[in-house]
């Protein structure tokens, strides 16, 4: 089989998409967000938005079909002209709250615009090399799939599934718009990815070098070996020496750094929802004993993980 190093990436990221609620939104209206954690989504349904996010200095124009990806932590105003106010999304729910159908209507008596809001969840530090990747804002725009490019057919259909689903009323209706998303998601990080920038080299370009990009892969998939430096770069076919000096290039770190960072990720992930014991959770990520684990682990998170759990536990 073909190496796909972007699968095999965006498998250990653990995507989870969630449609807040489909709004309703009559102009005059807007809102903002500040930066948040996770990814969030804006879906335009029908009408038409102006999308203003931090990095970029114009505004966007959104129609029908159009969807917009805002990675963690980028803050961003929508709205439907530019002199529409935008009181931040509490302020607006806390006017307008969500229904229990998870439908929220805003706004004065003008044009309506339709769309679905919601976020993309992934563990946040096995997806930070790929949100850091990402530009400030990634757009899945309906008017692409006119277009004779490899990407027509997944956009049409997908768009279409979504626009289904969004008017129906049928039972399953929200477990679907989130699976549907999932899939977008994914097909949007590949878009972006088969397209060549003019930007820096960085984790993405990573990808698509053949040697490293299957290192990343392979990091990502089998992190609990006992890997060397060595190790890696045999099975790519590259020289320890070239090796490590093209993975730091791309990749910005050198490999045993970013296998400690595959290896804590996941220690994250269980220790959040295994029922598993420390000793087992260092034996699963690669760690010959619980005391060289613990100690990697505070390294990198600053706590712990029995603080780090008790921390997660509390906050529940």
């Amino acid at each position: 089989m073909t190496s796909d190093p972007l699968s095999d990436v965006l498998k250990t990221v653990r995507l989870r998409s969630r449609v807040f609620c489909q709004s309703t939104m009559r102009a005059p209206w807007g809102f903002r967000v500040e930066g948040r954690s996770p990814a969030s989504f804006n879906l335009v349904v029908d009408g038409s938005l102006l999308l203003e996010v931090k990095g970029i200095p114009a505004p966007l124009s959104l129609g029908p079909g159009d969807l917009a990806i805002v990675p963690g932590g980028n803050a961003y105003a929508v709205r439907d002209s530019p002199d529409s106010p935008t009181p931040t999304l509490e302020e607006l729910l806390a006017v307008s709250p969500v229904d229990a159908e998870g439908r929220l209507s805003h706004g004065g008596d003008g044009p309506v615009t339709t769309l679905l809001c919601g976020a993309f969840f992934l563990d946040d530090e096995s997806a930070r090399s790929l949100l850091d990747a990402l530009p400030p804002v990634l757009l899945v725009r309906a008017r692409d799939a006119d277009l004779a490019d490899p990407h027509a057919a997944w956009l049409r259909s997908t768009l279409a599934l979504l626009d289904h689903e969004v008017h129906t009323t049928s039972p399953g209706r929200r477990l679907l718009l989130d699976r549907l998303l999932d899939i977008l998601f994914v097909q949007a990080v590949r878009a972006h990815f088969q397209v060549p920038t003019n930007a820096p080299p960085g984790w993405l370009d990573a990808l698509r070098e053949p040697q490293i990009g299957a290192a990343v892969a392979l990091l990502h998939r089998e992190f609990a070996r006992p890997w060397t430096v060595a190790s890696v770069a045999a099975r790519v076919g590259l020289s320890r020496t070239v090796f490590t000096e093209r993975f730091g290039v791309l990749v910005g770190e050198s490999p045993a750094r970013y296998l400690t960072r595959c290896r804590v990720a996941r220690a994250m992930t269980l220790l959040r929802s295994a029922e598993l014991s420390l000793a087992q959770i260092a034996e699963q990520v690669g760690y010959t004993s619980e005391a060289a684990f613990s100690k990697v682990f505070k390294r990198y998170v600053g706590v712990g993980p029995g603080a780090f759990r008790r921390a997660g536990e509390s906050s529940r």
